[in-house]
């Protein structure tokens, strides 16, 4: 087991539940920057490239994204079917079985979660992305992303349920 890759994890997985609980959007990306900079360290310390590969390039599309929302713009819908050009470019390039696919999915599932601005359909999505980590966290040795997959799917269910109460 590569400790130093499961430290690193640890420390995504707090800033990734942090991110769930933020209720402003920027919030939401600050963390999200941190915790796919870590979970980019973290999978290409386990030779898992294209999910790496893939979560640093998130760390650009949160800082871009970041950047609109400082100013009360609108994100165009151009720079996010550029990011999603990037992922699956990055994902058809560093292809290495099927399994590489899930990042993608998940990359492009995110984008668009954090793209628009209903914060229950970014939880949802969380929740769904959450779920599909999970697997592929244990599959590829990524424990301590197994865990914060598990309390990000709790998280997810204990805020879309607070939604249900608030009519969101």
């Amino acid at each position: 087991m590569n400790y130093v890759a499961q430290l690193i994890g640890f420390i995504a997985f707090i800033f990734f539940v942090t991110s769930i609980y933020s209720k402003k959007k920027k919030s939401v990306l600050i963390c999200q920057l941190m915790a796919n900079l870590l979970y980019g360290i973290e999978y290409i310390l386990l030779n898992t490239i294209t999910a790496g590969i893939l979560n640093l390039i998130a760390v650009l599309r949160c800082f871009i994204y970041y950047k609109y929302e400082e100013k009360n713009r609108k994100i165009p819908i151009s720079i996010l079917l550029g990011y999603i050009i990037i992922v699956v470019v990055i994902s058809i390039v560093t292809l290495n079985g099927w399994l590489t696919i899930i990042p993608m999915i998940i990359g492009i599932i995110y984008s668009y979660a954090t793209w628009q601005s209903n914060p229950k359909f970014l939880t949802t999505c969380f929740l769904v992305c959450g779920t599909t980590w999970f697997f592929y966290n244990l599959y590829v040795g990524a424990y301590t992303a197994v865990l914060g997959n598990v309390v990000e799917v709790i998280s997810s269910i204990i805020v879309l349920k607070s939604y249900k109460k608030k009519k969101v």
